[in-house]
């Protein structure tokens, strides 16, 4: 299904409010189950869990445009670029799409010294 939304969300809204109700659907769709596994992994998390953060994690950012999902990503990316906490991952791909979707020139500087 998700898969199926990023294709409506490049493709068919191409006007800037079908674009946002669109991502509002979305959002709605998809941030309940996000929040009920949360966004940074846990030790007890397994595979399919991981597996459905980093697919939620990538479509709220993307086809969703969801804020609060591309603040985290950046967060936990600039953590990790700064020597913190690793990125999970089975999420890292998403996270860091998500977050250079956003991202600005220092993002893609510390991205080319990493």
């Amino acid at each position: 299904i998700t898969g199926r939304l990023g294709t409506i969300h490049r493709v068919m809204t191409p006007a800037a409010a079908t674009r946002a109700s669109f991502e509002r659907f979305v959002r709605g769709l998809l941030q309940p189950s996000l929040a009920a596994i949360g966004f940074e992994a846990r030790p007890s998390d397994d595979t399919d869990t991981r597996e459905r953060r980093a697919t939620l994690i990538a479509t709220l950012g993307e086809s969703g445009n969801d804020a609060d999902v591309r603040r985290q990503a950046r967060a936990a990316l600039d953590r990790a670029l700064a020597g913190g906490a690793a990125l999970d991952p089975t999420a890292a791909g998403a996270i860091i799409g998500v977050a250079a979707a956003g991202g600005d020139a220092a993002l893609w500087a510390a991205l080319e010294q990493a």
